[in-house]
């Protein structure tokens, strides 16, 4: 019978989780208790996964680790203006407050236009991400501020991170 052929990886693709089994000799589910820092594994095999993790330059796959938590720790964000001096300090403020916490942040511009301040928000909800908006210079926005799933960021952005 003949020997295995190793699986070759092609030049420029990213490391996948099987690669990095394969590199180790576990299971892909290993691969994910160490990547996940899961107490379960041993420190030898979780060292072994973690060495094969740097000779690869394996990165998890956020798209994928999304789709099977259903959660993306993405905050999509819609600010009227961002030329306006005042909104750089609120994304960056904004974006510190979400890292700190594991989020990323999602940004649009709606010029303020309440048709791409609803697309900014569509785009949020549809890439996953929870959306927030600021208020629109025009406060053209609904009575609700927690319709279809958007927050007014004027209310507290930190406890927005904190509470999901």
């Amino acid at each position: 019978m003949p020997a295995k052929k190793a699986k070759v990886r092609r030049s420029g693709k990213s490391a996948s989780v099987y690669d990095v089994a394969q590199e180790s000799g576990v299971s892909v589910f290993t691969v994910s208790a160490v990547v996940n820092n899961k107490d379960h594994v041993g420190k030898r095999l979780r060292e072994r996964v973690e060495a094969a993790i740097q000779k690869l330059n394996y990165r998890p796959n956020l798209l994928a680790r999304s789709l099977a938590k259903q959660k993306t720790h993405t905050i999509g964000m819609v600010v009227t203006d961002i030329a306006n001096p005042f909104f750089p300090m609120v994304v960056r403020g904004a974006e510190d407050a979400a890292q700190k916490r594991g989020y990323n942040l999602l940004l649009c511009n709606s010029d303020d236009v309440v048709e791409k301040e609803a697309r900014g928000r569509d785009l949020a909800h549809e890439s996953g991400a929870r959306p927030a908006t600021f208020p629109m210079a025009n406060d053209q926005r609904s009575e609700d501020p927690l319709r279809d799933g958007h927050e007014d960021l004027s209310q507290n952005f930190e406890r927005r991170c904190d509470h999901r």
